[in-house]
């Protein structure tokens, strides 16, 4: 046999080795050929790098999904604001233009009763026009900011029973809430995530239910002054439809006021003591804002401002000092 036959035989045989699927014969095929058999892993300086490019890829990513979920709360946020105002038109389509009467402590309350205020439930009233209970609670509604702030939690978890609320209160199916009758009275509180301003006037002993009524203290773009205007000449929302000027005056927006006695000016300047649904990094960023024509708007931080607080037009306060400015 000549040297080109003892060749062509060699690699042929190399060849078909290669092929057998036995590991025994391919470790063999690799000894024949000539060549090493491939070392699979990386080192540690390898390792390192790729570890350091994916910390480095996190960094960057990680702001602009926590953007992309933000925007997606707020546009959440705005459906829910969007549908509590179509609910409160249609209700006041039915009952000769009127917003459903909350007469709760503040206007973050649905159902309200304490030493402070009588029992009130507008629960009911909210029912029949809303397909969730889930709409009067932000998506972006943080609790543990909330009681740091306030020592309470405020979430009124839907489809169980509110606070003090009787457990044989009748539940709504559709809805969730547990509906405690008007002529049952208890203690209780049942918050929402939002300032209902349409309807609520305060219901105490000691003022009939609208003496206490949401007062327009600024318009939404006047500029905060440094001294508080006196609220004698100052004008109710209203509580039925037919103003003139709706889509200027809100109807409900993300519950955020100030509570601590202080004026408009020392309230922008610390800002809000309560806004715990948007909120980055501890910082108020802004809340949304439905109007009495149905169309809502966010308001950045820079816009927002305590606009709005509760009391009466005719007898002037004793002071300018306020014990809630609620913002838009």
């Amino acid at each position: 046999m000549n040297r080109s036959s003892r060749s062509c035989r060699a690699a042929f045989i190399r060849h078909t080795k290669l092929r057998v699927r036995d590991r025994g014969n391919v470790e063999h095929s690799w000894k024949l050929s000539g060549f090493r058999r491939p070392l699979h892993g990386f080192t540690l300086v390898e390792l390192l790098v790729v570890i350091g490019v994916i910390a480095v890829l996190i960094s960057m990513l990680l702001p602009a999904l926590n953007r992309a979920r933000e925007q997606s709360q707020r546009i959440k946020c705005a459906s829910n604001l969007h549908q509590i105002a179509i609910a409160a038109i249609n209700y006041a389509t039915e009952n000769r233009g009127y917003f459903p009467d909350n007469r709760s402590a503040e206007p973050y309350f649905v159902g309200n009763s304490s030493s402070q205020t009588p029992y009130w439930d507008v629960r009911p009233l909210w029912d029949p026009y809303m397909k969730s209970v889930d709409v009067f609670y932000c998506p972006s509604f943080d609790l543990q900011t909330a009681s740091a702030l306030n020592g309470t939690n405020y979430r009124a978890i839907a489809g169980t029973a509110d606070d003090a609320t009787p457990q044989y209160a009748p539940k709504d199916p559709n809805v969730g809430w547990r509906c405690t009758p008007e002529s049952t009275s208890v203690a209780f509180y049942v918050s929402v995530n939002y300032n209902l301003f349409c309807g609520w006037a305060r219901n105490t002993a000691t003022l009939t239910p609208t003496s206490d009524r949401i007062l327009v203290y600024l318009t939404m773009n006047a500029p905060v002054p440094l001294t508080d205007p006196t609220t004698v000449g100052l004008s109710y929302l209203p509580t039925h439809l037919g103003m003139d000027n709706s889509a200027e005056l809100p109807l409900a927006a993300d519950a955020t006021w100030n509570s601590q006695n202080q004026t408009m000016a020392q309230s922008v300047a610390i800002g809000p003591s309560f806004s715990v649904s948007h909120r980055r990094n501890g910082k108020f960023q802004g809340l949304n804002v439905a109007f009495f024509d149905g169309h809502v708007i966010w308001r950045n931080a820079s816009d927002a401002a305590p606009r709005l607080t509760y009391g009466n037009p005719v007898t002037p306060p004793a002071s300018t000092v306020h014990n809630y400015l609620f913002w838009y």
